[in-house]
């Protein structure tokens, strides 16, 4: 019979490996994706990722941005790890909300 450190330890594992596999699997999941994806870019970037969408233009936020967030309409793919590379795939940087608001105004 397994002692109760062995059965502890199995269970650990067990868990350990279902998190791994529904992390993985949610990178594929819509609308989840674009929150699962953040911390890999964070890894990769070394820090806060410029964030690029085609969601109302192609364009993109750099994290100094007041407005700069994850959501779900960003898409995974879309995070870069400076503003030239943004600009390289095509994106423009994204005017900010106030300005918006003083031109509407």
């Amino acid at each position: 019979m397994a002692s109760a450190h062995h059965v502890r330890v199995y269970k650990s594992a067990r868990v350990a490996t279902w998190t791994v596999i529904g992390y993985v699997a949610s990178l594929f999941i819509p609308g989840i994706n674009a929150y699962t994806a953040y911390p890999l870019a964070l890894i990769k970037c070394g820090g806060k990722p410029v964030i690029a969408s085609k969601f109302g233009g192609y364009t993109y936020m750099i994290p100094e941005n007041r407005y700069y967030s994850v959501s779900f309409t960003n898409d995974p793919f879309l995070y870069y790890c400076s503003p030239q590379d943004a600009e390289r795939a095509g994106f423009r940087p994204a005017v900010h909300g106030e300005q918006l608001h003083r031109r509407v105004i």
